[in-house]
């Protein structure tokens, strides 16, 4: 029998909360390689670090299907990183905008990146807000 989706968001979350790079399941849940033997290989590792909790939820993560683990991950678990965060509040870090003396800042061509990676994260939590509602969708059919 498959888990409902609400339950395995809910334990990943739970488990993020304790190892907040995603422990024994770090390249599923924090890196978004939700591929069949990426979740295998975590069971497998989880189970070799003796984290029993790490082990049940890759085993209920692998009844999943991709598309529902990525689901997932993208609306629940993944949480971008500082640099995304600070290029989406225009606040680039001070070592990009240096010049390091092998090169000059190209102060208009950053400030472009910086639109254009905003623009990217606005992209990916319209992208986010419509996976959570199909997430929402789909469990209200189990």
């Amino acid at each position: 029998m498959k888990p409902a989706l609400s339950q395995v968001s809910e334990a990943a979350r739970a488990y993020l909360a304790k190892h907040m790079t995603g422990g024994a399941l770090h390249i599923v849940l924090d890196d978004g390689n939700v591929e069949d033997d990426h979740v295998a290989w975590c069971e497998g590792y989880a189970a070799g670090q003796g984290d029993e909790e790490g082990k049940r939820l890759a085993a209920a993560l692998r009844l999943l299907t991709e598309a529902q683990r990525r689901a997932l991950y993208l609306a629940d678990w993944h949480v971008p990183d500082a640099e995304q965060l600070d290029l989406a509040r225009g606040n680039p870090d001070e070592e990009l905008a240096q010049d390091d003396g092998d090169r000059t800042c190209d102060c208009d061509a950053l400030e472009a990146e910086v639109a254009r990676r905003g623009r990217l994260i606005e992209e990916q939590e319209r992208d986010l807000d419509r996976l959570r509602s199909r997430v929402a969708e789909l469990e209200g059919r189990c």
